[in-house]
C-alpha cells in the first residue's frame, strides 16, 4: 500500500496519529475523574480522550509540556527524558518480550504485571514447587529465583534518523525499490549506532512511514523473581474478567535486576550483585485524590485507531471472527488436558494464558465496535473529509483519490484477509512446526557466521532447545494440529491451500489424523535427543544437517 496516501489520509482527514510501534516509549497524560486504589498503571494500549496526550519523550519540548504543568504536573520534559542526566526513562524498562517495569529502589527492584511476570513463575514451577498456585516469597536476596531467557531493557536513547534512512529514496521510484533502500539503510544506520557497544538497537516507522526513530537499549540477562501472589490473587476472576474495568485483581509481580560488579550487564552469576539503577521511582504512601494530575509512561503496543471504514470491516468482520474461534479450539484441547494433569497444567498455565489474552480482547473490541457504531462514524468522517476535499480544487488534484484508492485496496486485500489469519493462527499454531522453522534458520542462518560465531550461537540455542521441551507436551500438539488443519480445511478457499492437502488426499485418503501421526511418528523434532545430536555435529557437518532438515516431514509440511 502506498505510504503517502495512507500519510495523506492520516493527516489530513483522521486525528492526527502516531502510528505508534511496539518498543516505544510513550506518554499519557490526564486528569483523575475519580479515585482508584491503584499505585501504577502498566498498559498496552490506550485509546485518547480529548484532553490527553499521547507522546514520544523525545519528542516532549515539541509538545505543550506547559499544557500538562498547568494540570499539576510539576516536573520538567528533561526530568522526564533526558541523555545528559538521571531521568525517568532509566527507571522504566521493558520486561521481558515488551511489558513495561519500573524501578523502585536503589537495589535493582522492579515491578510488573502478574500477567507479565506469569511465563516467568511458570517456568520456574513445578508440582512440588508450585508458584503458580501458592505465591512465591523470597525471604532474603539468596532466595530470589534466576530465570532463564528473561532479560529487561533500558533506553539508552531515542534519535531522529528519518534523513538516514529515507536517504537515496524518491516519489518517482517504485515501491520495493524504495523499501530495499530503506531496509538497506536501516541496518546500516543500526549496525553503526551499536558498532563498539554492548547496546543494541530498534529502528521503527512513525506516520505511515514518514518519519523513522531509533531506540537503543541496554539489555540486563540476569533477572530473578522476588515476589509473586498466588494466581486466585493476580488472576482473579481469570477470562471472565480479562479486559473488563474496572478488574478487582492483584495484578503485580516483583522481581530483581542483577549486574556484574561494575554495574554492567552480566550472564547469570552467584557472584553478581543487584543493579544499581541511574533512576528509580519512590513509592508514596500519600494516596490520591479527585483530580489529582497523572501521567503514564511506559511500552504500548501499535494502534489500529486509525484505520478507514474499510479496513475496519476487515478486522472486524473477518480477521478478529477468525482468531476467536480458532483460539477457542486450541483452549478447548488444551483446557482438557491440563484438568487432567498438574504436570500439565503447569506446563501449559502460560501458552493457555497467552492464547486466551487476545481470544477474550477481540470479543470485546468487536463487541465495543458494534455498540459505538464505529463503522458508521468512520464512514460519516470519511465523508467530511470527501467534503472537504471537493471544497477546493488544489485538494481534488492532491487528494482527490485518497479514498477510493484505499477503497480498492481494502477490496483487493478481503480475499486475502481471511488466509492471513487462518495461516498464522491455524496452520501455525502446531509448536512443533513453528519449532521446527525456529531450527532449520539457525542451521540457515549459521552459514553466514564465522566459526567462532557459530559455536558461541550453538551454546546458546542448545538453552532454547531445553525450554522448548520443558514445556512441550505432544498429545496436545497432535491434537491441535489435526483440529487446524481440518478447520483449514474447511474454512479457506481451496485456491489457497497449502501443497500439503494434495498430499493427504492422494496417500492418506483425506485422512488428516492419519497424516498428523506419521509425520509426528518420523519426524526428528519429536526428540530433543535427536535436535541435540544433531547440534553435536554442528557446524562440522552444517551441510549434511541441513540437507537432512530440508527432507524431514515436518519440515516439508512448514514449507508447504
Amino acid at each position: 500500500m502506498n505510504s503517502k496516501t495512507l500519510l495523506l489520509l492520516n493527516m489530513k482527514y483522521l486525528t492526527f496519529s502516531r502510528n505508534l510501534p511496539v518498543s516505544s516509549l510513550l506518554v499519557l497524560i490526564t486528569k483523575m475523574k475519580q479515585k482508584f486504589s491503584i499505585v501504577l498503571l502498566l498498559f498496552l494500549s490506550l485509546n485518547l480522550f480529548a484532553d490527553e496526550g499521547l507522546w514520544i519523550p523525545a519528542l516532549l519540548e515539541k509538545y505543550n509540556i506547559q499544557d500538562m504543568q498547568d494540570k499539576g504536573f510539576k516536573l520538567t520534559a528533561e526530568d522526564i527524558y533526558s541523555i545528559n542526566q538521571a531521568s525517568l526513562k532509566d527507571a522504566v524498562v521493558i520486561f521481558g518480550r515488551g511489558c513495561t517495569g519500573e524501578l523502585v529502589s536503589g537495589q535493582g527492584l522492579l515491578l510488573t504485571n502478574h500477567h507479565c511476570g506469569y511465563s516467568s513463575i511458570q517456568s520456574l514451577s513445578s508440582v512440588e514447587n508450585d508458584y503458580l498456585t501458592n505465591g512465591y516469597w523470597a525471604m532474603s536476596k539468596t532466595e530470589e529465583l534466576p530465570v532463564a531467557g528473561l532479560s529487561v531493557r533500558f533506553l539508552v536513547r531515542i534519535e531522529d534518523v528519518t534523513s538516514a534512512i529515507l536517504k537515496g529514496t524518491s516519489n518517482e521510484a517504485n515501491e520495493t525499490t524504495n523499501e530495499d533502500i530503506i531496509q538497506s539503510n536501516i541496518e546500516l544506520v543500526r549496525n553503526e549506532a551499536v558498532d563498539g557497544t554492548n547496546y543494541s538497537a530498534i529502528i521503527r516507522p512513525f506516520y505511515y512511514g514518514d518519519e523513522y526513530y531509533m531506540f537503543v537499549y541496554e539489555e540486563y540477562t540476569d533477572v530473578r523473581l522476588v515476589g509473586a501472589p498466588p494466581s486466585s490473587i493476580g488472576n482473579f476472576g481469570q477470562d471472565t474478567d480479562n479486559w473488563v474495568w474496572p478488574r478487582h485483581t492483584g495484578d503485580f509481580s516483583v522481581f530483581r535486576i542483577y549486574a556484574d560488579i561494575n554495574n554492567k550487564p552480566a550472564n547469570y552469576s552467584p557472584d553478581n550483585v543487584p543493579y544499581v539503577p541511574k533512576k528509580f521511582l519512590p513509592v508514596s504512601l500519600n494516596g490520591i485524590k479527585e483530580n489529582d494530575f497523572t501521567m503514564v509512561l511506559g511500552y504500548p503496543g501499535r494502534t489500529e485507531e486509525y484505520l478507514t471504514s474499510d479496513g475496519m470491516r476487515i478486522l472486524s468482520e473477518i480477521k478478529y471472527p477468525a482468531t476467536v474461534s480458532l483460539r477457542g479450539k486450541r483452549l478447548g484441547i488444551i483446557y482438557n488436558y491440563m484438568k487432567s494433569s498438574d504436570s500439565v497444567r503447569i506446563q501449559y498455565a502460560s501458552k493457555y494464558r497467552r492464547i486466551s489474552n487476545y481470544w477474550k480482547k477481540y470479543q470485546g473490541i468487536n463487541r465495543g465496535l458494534k455498540n459505538a457504531n464505529a463503522i458508521e462514524n468512520k464512514i460519516e468522517k470519511e465523508k467530511l473529509f470527501s467534503d472537504w476535499v471537493k471544497a477546493e480544487p488544489a485538494r481534488i488534484n492532491e487528494y482527490g483519490e485518497v479514498l477510493p484508492d484505499l477503497h480498492n485496496l481494502y477490496a483487493e486485500q478481503k480475499d486475502y484477509a481471511l488466509v492471513d489469519e487462518y495461516l498464522k493462527e491455524a496452520f501455525l499454531a502446531t509448536e512443533l512446526l513453528n519449532f521446527a522453522g525456529k531450527v532449520n534458520s539457525f542451521f540457515i542462518s549459521g552459514v553466514r557466521l564465522s566459526d567462532e560465531e557459530k559455536v558461541e550461537a550453538k551454546n546458546e540455542f542448545k538453552n532454547e532447545i531445553a525450554l522448548f521441551y520443558k514445556d512441550y507436551y505432544q498429545p496436545i500438539d497432535r491434537d491441535i494440529f489435526i483440529e487446524m488443519l481440518n478447520s483449514f480445511r474447511t474454512d479457506v478457499n481451496p485456491v489457497f491451500h497449502p501443497d500439503i492437502y494434495k498430499l493427504i488426499d492422494r496417500k492418506y485418503k483425506k485422512d488428516i489424523s492419519r497424516f498428523v501421526d506419521k509425520v509426528f511418528a518420523k519426524t526428528i523434532f519429536s526428540s530433543e535427543k535427536e535436535i541435540l545430536e544433531l547440534l553435536i555435529s554442528y557446524p562440522e557437518n552444517e551441510s549434511k544437517i541441513l540437507n537432512s532438515l530440508s527432507k524431514d516431514p515436518l519440515m516439508m509440511v512448514f514449507e508447504s
